[in-house]
């Protein structure tokens, strides 16, 4: 099959970069793919580009040709794809998908349940605030007056779970995935005859590579030049327990909570370390937080790393911090990466993650909330628990428990990694994510791109469907020329 492939990729720093470069090769075996980039990345690229046989420039890549998003029309006009993937998430560097995904309707893969923050800070950025105001009527035609302008007056983000503003792209989409069941249920229930698939979110075997963490691709590791100072951990004698957490260093990530909870322990568990595995940001001091719990001598910030030494830190970890408040009911590709590693890690109890078998910390009793009825009737052992779990509204009191169990019982550290790579094993290996892409990918392709307003039951906002041909066929038409090559083949 022919497929069209929108995503961001490296350069960028994008957890769904490193996600379409995980499962892209075991794709390309079976389908002719090119992959379509937002400005962010072609401008990055563009000195590699070479004009391909249809006289478009194109990066080559080992899955197929790296194009600018601006090519894919006429490419497709020309040549039609089977399909259009579109790898959505709640980040800028998707923004380049939107102007395509209503005109061009294909298999939307939701990687976050909202798409609030990012939407709405393109819009308002490009001056569109009718568009704004449309896309939320839309989506939410019962929205109490003055929220739009809320949003716009930059009010809006603790409001994304109410209003996600993902109501576009679902009733435009030929198709749409997701990673958890739960998600899955809830946008069949809330947008009838929208054609749901579950894609499992995979990770490749870190254990392959080794306790060195070698790739055999000879990847480059280490931190990107001009990483910022770090604090570093010299190590106490004796073997040190170490806790790591990766991605960009936020609030967000529950580092405030992780550092309070190392200053709670620390007396109790002299070699505790922890690793924090990312880049950091304007708006949050780590390493002044750090100081102001007495635990800066404990800790270590490594600046970016490449995904090369990124898989390396987590298999050099003893336990993973895999922690996100607010979430967006995203997929978290280290904790998936962590599993398939072995380690122990923990996690915050999330409604979409509530029917997987996990520790509470408090009671060190396994808690599940799954609906089949197999797994209710069945008393689950302490070693089955994938994970522990912290309950959002006991953060603090339960970190610091569990964080001091983790780090002095190896035991349970051995039992949670093993639970934890069985998990992965069962059905969370690339394999299993390619699979069920090759079904998504052949259900998509079989439904008609219809006009969305036949599913959503009423039209579109006018700019989602508008392709601004109008003054083009206009003035081409005074002079006798045929445009017929501006309508979008379907």
């Amino acid at each position: 099959m022919r497929l069209a492939w929108f995503s961001p990729l490296a350069p960028v720093r994008s957890g769904i970069a490193s996600y379409s470069a995980m499962v892209l090769p075991a794709l390309a075996a079976h389908h002719d793919i090119a992959l379509f980039v937002g400005d962010d990345v072609w401008a990055a690229r563009r000195s590699e580009a070479r004009a391909g046989t249809d006289g478009f420039a194109a990066v080559e890549s080992p899955w197929g040709p790296i194009r600018s998003a601006y090519d894919f029309a006429p490419i497709h006009h020309a040549q039609p794809f089977d399909l259009v993937v579109y790898q959505l998430g709640n980040a800028g560097c998707h923004d380049h998908m939107w102007a395509y995904l209503t005109r061009y309707p294909g298999l939307v893969v939701l990687h976050d349940a909202q798409l609030h923050q990012s939407r709405a800070h393109a819009l308002i950025a490009r001056g569109r605030a009718d568009d704004l105001r449309a896309e939320l009527r839309f989506g939410h035609p019962d929205t109490p007056p003055g929220v739009a302008e809320w949003i716009l007056a930059g009010l809006g983000n603790p409001g994304a779970p109410i209003w996600p503003l993902t109501a576009v792209p679902l009733a435009a989409a030929r198709a749409v995935a997701v990673h958890f069941p739960v998600l899955a249920a809830e946008l069949r229930d809330a947008h009838p005859g929208l054609d749901v698939h579950l894609i499992r979110h995979g990770s490749p075997d870190l254990q392959r590579f080794g306790g060195g963490g070698k790739r055999p691709s000879g990847e480059a590791s280490g931190a990107a030049p001009g990483a910022t100072p770090r604090a570093r951990s010299g190590d106490a004698p004796g073997e040190s327990v170490k806790f790591m957490a990766f991605g960009l260093v936020t609030p967000e990530k529950r580092v405030p909570q992780m550092l309070r909870a190392l200053a709670a322990i620390r007396g109790a568990v002299p070699n505790v370390r922890l690793r924090l595995v990312g880049g950091v940001t304007d708006h949050y001091d780590v390493l002044a937080d750090a100081r102001a719990h007495g635990v800066e001598d404990l800790v270590e910030v490594t600046g970016w790393v490449d995904d090369a030494a990124f898989d390396r830190a987590i298999l050099d970890s003893d336990v993973c911090l895999c922690l996100r408040w607010p979430t967006n009911r995203e997929a978290s590709g280290p904790w998936l990466r962590a599993l398939a590693a072995g380690k122990p890690t923990v996690v915050n109890d999330l409604v979409h993650l509530v029917d997987l078998p996990t520790l509470d910390p408090r009671t060190w009793n396994v808690q599940i909330a799954s609906t089949a009825a197999a797994d209710a009737m069945r008393v689950w052992r302490r070693e089955e628990a994938i994970a522990v779990a912290i309950d959002i509204l006991d953060e603090d009191h339960s970190l610091a428990i569990a964080m001091r169990r983790l780090a002095l019982d190896a035991g349970l550290r051995a039992d949670l990694g093993a639970a934890a790579r069985r998990h992965w094993a069962a059905g969370h290996t690339v394999e299993h994510m390619a699979a069920d892409y090759e079904q998504a990918i052949a259900a998509a392709a079989a439904v008609p791109a219809i006009a969305s307003s036949v599913r959503a039951g009423r039209p579109l906002p006018l700019h989602a469907t508008n392709d601004h041909s109008t003054l083009a066929r206009r003035l081409a038409a005074e002079v006798g020329v045929a445009v017929d090559f501006l309508r979008a083949p379907s």
